[in-house]
């Protein structure tokens, strides 16, 4: 686990260099629960906020609080020192009500997709279940063209 980091960096094409996690508007934590359904922990270092996002509506605390200790340890590492404004971070669970929800129990990891893409352009999570499949088509034509970004 200790190299992930700059492993991260360094798919985002970057040089990780002198570079962390932290210099990072979000850094996104897939998070796959119990082989049958993925979620998304976004952690915003800059803003000093962990929130979790649940097409199937759920709260995220262990996660959330997972994500947040492994951040406190990272600065730990690349620093020496903890994390600053420790008591300045905010964790947000899930809200079913801002994030969209899925129908069925076959949709979650292109919603995870979803969110990682709209959040990453700074666009609000505007989809819905009958997106889908058209979504899920786009993501098996870009596999097979070996696009992955």
């Amino acid at each position: 686990m200790k190299r992930w980091p700059n492993k991260a960096i360094k798919s985002a094409g970057e040089d990780p260099g002198d570079q962390t996690l932290f210099d990072f508007e979000m850094v996104f934590f897939p998070v796959n629960i119990s082989n049958s359904h993925w979620t998304l922990v976004v952690a915003y270092p800059q803003r000093k906020l962990v929130q979790y996002y649940d097409s199937m509506r759920g709260g995220g605390e262990t996660y959330t609080k997972s994500v947040f200790a492994f951040l406190q340890d990272e600065h730990w590492e690349k620093y020496g020192s903890a994390l600053p404004d420790m008591g300045e971070w905010r964790i947000v669970e899930n809200n079913p009500l801002e994030n969209p929800q899925q129908d069925n129990g076959s949709d979650c990891g292109v919603f995870v997709c979803l969110a990682v893409s709209f959040l990453a352009e700074g666009l609000p999570l505007e989809y819905e279940p009958s997106d889908i499949p058209a979504v899920r088509a786009m993501i098996g034509r870009d596999l097979l063209r070996g696009e992955t970004n």
